[in-house]
């Protein structure tokens, strides 16, 4: 049996490769919101670009798969966990696409720091976590912040209320997928098989989204520019969500929601570089108080399960 001195270099090297893992998700995720605003300039509608770069991913994923061990095998619980979380993947982050063009990549990866707080919610809801008093003063800080970042996009303008709106949503569907997926994991079944199964199924869903909003499949011309932007996609998505199914593998949906706090960063420093997005006052207290949010319900406790 391993000694006491063997199981801390362990649970050492396990907590650093989450905090690598989620440095990097959180990272990549704010690309991903980046490159969809950049898809109407080079023809694309955000959604039709999202669809294509979900089946050119799960292509990707699958020609991994089909050569490693152990096989993918299509049970009936791994095909209704997929279904699943094949919708509450693509639901939210069509929506997070489609938001960027009207309110700012800035504001949407902001509000991709809430699922933090909702996903802690959940899981003490369901007895996932014990309530903790900080941890839910951290709650309490999030709200506030998604109510200062709502205001400080002049959150009484009609065309602007409806994508402030369906952007907040977005992290909530984030926050079910994250508890519906540690619940429900088949067992022994690798997270690469899982994350190809997700993009497989999302690309389903933004089929049927996209057929039903009548919106077009292709850019208005296919150009250099249209196919780099699907390839780099493509490639942000596959690496991502490969990774983002490690990451929950191994620290859980909790710790998994910080992706968000890193991607809000980062996503408002590549939309002030990108687009020269400044945040106004309301902005910058929003992110203090999701910052605080994030720090009261990340940091380790001495409570135990």
């Amino acid at each position: 049996m391993p000694d006491a001195s063997s199981s801390s270099l362990l649970a050492s090297t396990r907590k650093s490769g989450a905090v690598g893992l989620l440095l990097i998700v959180g990272a990549l995720l704010a690309v991903s919101i980046l490159i969809a605003k950049a898809a109407p300039s080079v023809g694309w509608h955000p959604l039709s670009l999202l669809q294509w770069s979900m089946l050119g991913s799960a292509v990707l994923m699958y020609a991994r798969v089909a050569f490693t061990r152990p096989p993918l095998v299509l049970s009936a619980r791994f095909l209704g966990f997929s279904l699943v979380s094949g919708v509450l993947f693509a639901l939210p982050n069509a929506l997070g696409f489609a938001a960027a063009q009207h309110i700012g990549v800035g504001f949407v990866t902001l509000s991709m720091a809430f699922p933090l707080v909702i996903t802690y919610a959940l899981a003490v809801s369901l007895g996932l976590e014990k309530i903790n008093a900080i941890k839910c003063a951290g709650v309490v800080s999030g709200v506030i912040g998604a109510v200062l970042l709502s205001l400080s996009k002049n959150f009484l303008e009609g065309d602007l209320n409806f994508w402030i709106i369906a952007s907040l949503c977005a992290p909530v569907l984030l926050s079910i997928g994250n508890i519906f997926r540690s619940r429900y994991w088949p067992h022994g079944v690798p997270p690469a098989h899982l994350s190809l199964s997700m993009m497989a199924f999302g690309f389903l869903t933004l089929v049927c989204l996209t057929g039903i909003l009548g919106m077009p499949i292709a850019p208005t011309v296919w150009s250099l520019n249209a196919g780099g932007l699907l390839l780099a996609q493509t490639l942000v998505f596959t690496l991502l969500y490969d990774l983002y199914f490690r990451l929950q593998h191994l620290a859980g949906p909790v710790y998994l929601s910080q992706i968000g706090s890193v991607s809000a960063v980062i996503g408002a420093l590549l939309a002030y570089a990108f687009f020269a997005e400044i945040p106004s006052t309301l902005g910058y207290l929003a992110i203090l108080f999701v910052g605080l949010g994030v720090y009261a319900v990340s940091r380790p406790t001495n409570a135990t399960r």
